[in-house]
């Protein structure tokens, strides 16, 4: 099997085109909430990529820069990284946000829950066809 090695140039999520993630995105399992605390509060991602996070906004400010503290459903290490808010979607009330600056290691380690979440999915829904 080959791996694409990887680079050491930044990831940019920022597209020109609607469409703002880069990475493939998914939702936490209802048991198993990411949460964490930004500007003080209390929020739950909504769904979480290589590249981001998003939640509901809570009078949260466009391009507010936050160092955060989490930890991935079934990873006892704590992730610390700063997220930014790149864009909110206000008829949704949702934040979308960005890592920034993160280690080699910790987008290692979102990648791998990301992977496993899809891996999880996929199961699932091969399980609901074959009923």
């Amino acid at each position: 099997m080959f791996w694409k090695k990887k680079s050491d140039k930044p990831k940019s999520l920022i597209k020109s085109t609607a469409e703002v993630r880069g990475a493939f995105r998914v939702q936490p399992l209802p048991k198993q909430p990411i949460a964490f605390l930004f500007m003080g509060k209390r929020v739950n991602a909504m769904d979480i990529s290589a590249g981001g996070i998003s939640f509901k906004n809570n009078g949260f400010p466009d391009g507010k820069i936050e160092n955060i503290k989490f930890k991935l459903p079934g990873d006892p290490r704590v992730l610390e990284v700063k997220l930014q808010i790149v864009r909110i979607i206000k008829e949704k009330n949702i934040c979308c946000c960005q890592f920034v600056d993160m280690l080699p290691d910790q987008d290692d380690q979102v990648a791998r829950y990301v992977l496993e979440r899809q891996k999880y999915d996929l199961r699932v829904q091969k399980k609901g066809l074959m009923k």
